[in-house]
């Protein structure tokens, strides 16, 4: 399509403001916003796309097409990279925006359960996995890439009310996900079957995970002690809250 049109300049601005407005104007004048059929400007000009709502074809043509793009050209990739990190290295208005943006955005049960899912499924994938295990292994290949990461986790921690708001996080959502859970527990190797019984020696139920067990006694025995399933199954305490625990 590019060779089938001309490039002519019919203006000049001095400011970015400027640029926008001229913009607006001349696609008003020409009338060449895509939905009246005589034109290609997707939006009414200026910064954003006001008027214009992608529909689910276009977004899905653009999100195959973008990581094709970055599939078919690494070094794009690397360098789409630096310049995202130049870029909120050198605005920390922008960064806190950002932040503030993506912490606002995930206060909505229904958007972190969208995020869930897609990650979910993205992983499911065996040929997601492989291509993003190359990419991280590549990207990390870089001593300056590993340098970085490495101080900005280090200066991350540092702060306590992150790794608060961290550990608060991933216990509401493995609270929320058990499916996510039993997946983390079973690629621990924490998994195996343990038979619950009185100190009596009763059997009473086997599970495979103690998370599940401790909520069955919670609930079916009213216990609100602490049980320390994992202590009496590696032998450091006989019992645990009245009960016995033995693996399988």
């Amino acid at each position: 399509m590019v060779d089938n049109l001309e490039l002519i300049e019919i203006d000049t601005a001095d400011t970015n403001d400027e640029l926008c407005e001229k913009e607006k104007q001349y696609i008003q004048e020409y009338n060449s916003y895509y939905i009246n059929g005589n034109g290609y400007n997707m939006t009414y000009g200026g910064e954003g796309t006001n008027g214009y709502v992608f529909t689910e074809e276009v977004k899905q043509r653009m999100s195959e097409a973008r990581i094709a793009y970055y599939e078919n050209n690494p070094d794009a990739r690397i360098e789409h990279g630096e310049r995202v990190r130049r870029h909120y290295k050198d605005n920390p208005e922008a960064k806190q925006q950002l932040s503030e943006a993506r912490i606002e955005y995930f206060e909505n049960p229904e958007a972190r359960q969208r995020a869930s899912e897609a990650q979910i499924a993205r992983f499911e994938n065996p040929e997601a996995r492989q291509k993003i295990s190359e990419t991280l292994i590549a990207y990390f290949e870089n001593p300056e890439a590993r340098q970085r990461a490495s101080e900005a986790r280090i200066a991350y921690y540092e702060n306590p009310e992150a790794r608060q708001k961290i550990s608060e996080a991933r216990i509401a959502y493995f609270e929320n996900n058990p499916d996510a859970k039993r997946k983390l527990l079973d690629g621990k190797g924490q998994n195996k079957p343990f038979d619950i019984l009185t100190k009596e020696g009763a059997f009473i139920k086997t599970f495979n995970y103690q998370f599940e067990a401790r909520e069955y006694l919670q609930k079916e025995h009213h216990i609100t002690s602490i049980i320390s399933i994992g202590a009496v199954l590696s032998g450091k305490r006989n019992s645990s809250a009245g009960f016995v625990f033995k693996y399988k």
